[in-house]
């Protein structure tokens, strides 16, 4: 900036470009305009939280698509608007046990998930209500609506394996095992 701009004035108002560099903005101060220093927060891209976070700091959950913003020692997801987003879409092909979805034992307590299954033009959605304790997990289906002609024959289950809670689906009719089952869970911290 030329040395001889040192101030600015426009309608009463002082603009000072003292300290500005090339692409950074001026912000009001409630006196003059300034140039305006960064807050600090960091944006991350993970499938994992970041290590030592601080307020406000963003974090994009690579693996869910969901975006969080660190408050008050937790990670906050933001708002997701008026649609679910569909976390997990598995393919069922066998009548044993599939994993649709997990969490880390040590970061979620509880969770409800909203589950959606479709098995030609038989199609049922519900909802589930998880807990555990770190060795015993639980879980409750409620909610339960079917379209067609059947109900799809499919039992949810969950366990505990290593470090992560998992929710299982399995077919359960030997003749007709193919299905989709589309999971949005909604995640408490322990």
């Amino acid at each position: 900036m030329a040395d001889f701009l040192k101030s600015l004035r426009i309608k009463g108002v002082e603009i000072d470009p003292v300290g500005a560099t090339t692409d950074q903005i001026l912000k009001y101060n409630g006196v003059k305009f300034v140039a305006a220093t960064g807050g600090g927060a960091s944006v991350s891209v993970s499938d994992t939280a970041p290590a030592s976070p601080t307020e406000g700091d963003l974090w994009f959950e690579s693996d869910t698509g969901k975006t969080f913003v660190y408050y008050d020692s937790y990670w906050v997801e933001t708002g997701t608007g008026a649609s679910y987003p569909v976390i997990n879409s598995v393919s069922l092909t066998t009548n044993s046990a599939t994993t649709i979805y997990s969490f880390v034992k040590t970061d979620t307590r509880s969770a409800e998930l909203l589950i959606q299954v479709t098995q030609g033009s038989k199609y049922t959605v519900s909802k589930i209500l998880l807990i555990h304790d770190g060795t015993t997990a639980t879980l409750a289906e409620y909610g339960v609506i079917e379209l067609g002609t059947t109900r799809i024959p499919l039992n949810i289950s969950t366990t505990i394996s290593g470090s992560n809670v998992l929710v299982q689906a399995t077919v359960t009719d030997a003749s007709t095992t193919n299905a989709t089952v589309k999971v949005t869970p909604t995640l408490l911290p322990v």
